[in-house]
């Protein structure tokens, strides 16, 4: 598609990211996502969030917590799915601290936690390990 002077689109960057997401190449969605932000292309958080999605199927908790923090830089808003993901691949890899820190975070809407079993039970988990049952009981 590039090497033929193809413009690409948002969407087709979407379809080219979605896609490394669902083949799991999480090095190709960074790139992808790096290559709209240097065009230009304005990018949006089903971008991020297929990234994200990429990385923590892939373990990458660490790119996963840096695209969060680039979206909130951004002003690209995040949703349940970001912090569910997040949550889940910090949980799943023994970052209990990290799943504390998403849980305080500014950006993480109440109704996202008391609705997504996925998130309550991640968070209960890293309170637990964190010694911190009075919070895993607000829950």
């Amino acid at each position: 598609m590039w090497t033929q002077n193809i413009t690409a689109s948002s969407v087709t960057y979407q379809a080219a990211i979605n896609a490394c997401d669902q083949g799991s190449q999480w090095r190709w969605a960074l790139e992808l996502l790096m290559d709209v932000q240097a065009k230009g292309i304005p990018a949006n958080n089903n971008m991020y969030n297929a990234v994200i999605s990429a990385c923590a199927k892939n373990g990458q908790w660490q790119h996963v917590l840096h695209l969060i923090q680039e979206m909130h830089t951004l002003g690209i808003p995040t949703n349940a799915y970001t912090y569910t993901t997040a949550i889940g691949v910090c949980q799943r890899l023994g970052q209990w601290q990290w799943v504390l820190k998403l849980m305080g975070d500014a950006h993480l809407k109440p109704s996202w936690v008391s609705n997504s079993s996925s998130i309550c039970g991640a968070a209960i988990c890293a309170y637990a390990k964190g010694r911190q049952w009075q919070r895993a009981l607000q829950l």
